[in-house]
This record gives structure tokens, sequence and C-alpha cells, in this order.
């Protein structure tokens, strides 16, 4: 049994970010790159149907910023192979990705494709839909638990309120992993700089197909206003201007 776990790399500060020169981007000069948190939970997913037994973990990346290092994290982390496919994946949008990882996706021929549910990047989540559809495999989405059995995945689908459905699905599948059953192991620098060393990153081609369907036309801070009030004062003083600011604002009613 053959999983393969496609793994992004996301910038781990989220304040003091800069919009580059061509308006449309982020300045990535400076950033330094951890594993994207939904993508350490499918890895931590599959590294728990590898302890179940008979299970190769396959860590796939594209080509980006931090790539290198999220590969050789995923290998100190318990991975069996990590793949680079190397190339400019920058401005090319989730449906190409999801087109050129066809091909890579049949010659390494995993029973099963684990993703994160989306990436904190642009918060879309369509890669493994779009994935699955071009393979024309099972999808299942916001996934909280794997099991494996008899040539099919059994799956916990979590749902609102804090429900969530079972589902059996057939093999080969691809599947959204919303969390993994346990947290994501942690793994010291220490031994991710010793996989360096030791582990060895595979490079396998799948160039970009198509053009781009999604293009952001422009990116930009949040513009700053003057809407923000400080109250001071006791808690009498700020409930009473906080009605009187209310009422006059016209929200909602008030008795008294």
């Amino acid at each position: 049994m053959r999983i393969l776990v496609l793994t992004q790399g996301v910038p781990d500060l989220v304040e003091g970010l800069e919009v580059a020169s061509d308006g449309v981007s982020l300045d990535q000069d400076w950033l330094k790159y951890v594993l994207n948190d939904f993508d350490d939970h499918a890895l931590e997913e599959a590294l728990q149907l590898k302890a179940d037994g008979g299970v190769e973990v396959v860590a796939v990346s594209l080509e980006t910023d931090g790539s290198r290092d999220i590969l050789f994290t995923c290998l100190a982390k318990g991975a069996d192979r990590a793949v680079l496919v190397p190339g400019d994946w920058f401005g090319t949008d989730n449906h190409q990705k999801a087109k050129a990882l066809v091909s890579l996706v049949k010659a390494i021929a995993p029973d099963l494709v684990l993703t994160g549910v989306q990436a904190p990047a642009d918060a879309d989540g369509q890669v493994g839909v779009l994935l699955a559809g071009n393979l024309r495999w099972a999808h299942v989405t916001t996934v909280k638990e794997v099991r494996l059995a008899e040539g099919k995945a059994t799956v916990v689908k979590e749902l609102e309120g804090g429900t969530g459905a079972r589902y059996q699905v057939a093999l080969p599948a691809v599947l959204g992993i919303q969390a993994a059953r346990v947290p994501p192991r942690y793994v010291p620098v220490s031994k991710v700089r010793q996989a360096m060393k030791t582990g060895q990153l595979e490079e396998m081609e799948a160039p970009p197909e198509g053009d781009t369907v999604l293009q952001a036309r422009k990116l930009y801070p949040p513009p700053s206003g003057e809407r923000a009030a400080m109250l001071e004062g006791d808690a009498d003083t700020v409930a009473g201007e906080l009605v009187r600011i209310l009422r006059e604002k016209g929200i909602g009613r008030l008795a008294g």
C-alpha cells in the first residue's frame, strides 16, 4: 500500500508581510517557510496508517521557496520518500497544478492521495478536489480519521456542530484531511538537519498545463480607517458610553 501526501510550505510569520513590487504577490525574499498546518495533519494521518502496517509514505511538493526544507522535514517525521517537482510554479493556479499532478500521481502509482483540506495562502482548498476529478477517483474532504482494510478506506468526515459522517471509499482515492486522529508530531531541528545530511530528495517532472484560470489583480493591506474608539473609565462609565454610541448609530432596540 502506497500513500502520496501533497505538501506545501507557508510563511511562518503572520505579521509584517509586505506586498511585492508587482502588486499581486507578497515579498518573499526574507520569509522563512514551514509546513502548512493542514498538510502537516495529512502527513500525520499517513504516518499513523504506516504505523498500522504495510504502508509506504511518499511526500511530494511543488518547487517553491522552502519546499526542499519542507520535504526534509517530512523525511525527519517518518516519510519513506520525498519527491520534489521542479519548475516555475509561481503564478500558476490550482487548476494548472491539479492537471500537472495527474501524470506524477500515475507515475508514483499510490493507492491513496492525502492533501491538507486547504492552504492558508489562498484558502481555496481545491487542489485535491480538482486532482480527484482529473483522475476520476473518489474524493472526500474535511476528513478527520482514515482506516484502511481490504482495498477500501473507511473515513470520518467532519460535519457542522461537532457531528461526523462515516464513509467507505473504494481505492484509489483522494482525501482532504481536516485533522489527523492525533496531533502532528514534533520534530526537532537537529533531526531535520540529520535528514538533510542522510536523506535524499527525488525529482520528478510535471510541468504546468493550460492557461491560468484564476489570477490576482491586486494585493494590498487593509486600508486604515478612523472608526475605532477606545472607551475609558470604570465599568459604569464604559457601559453608559457604549449605550450612547449604539443609540446614536441606531443599532438595536435598547430599553430605558
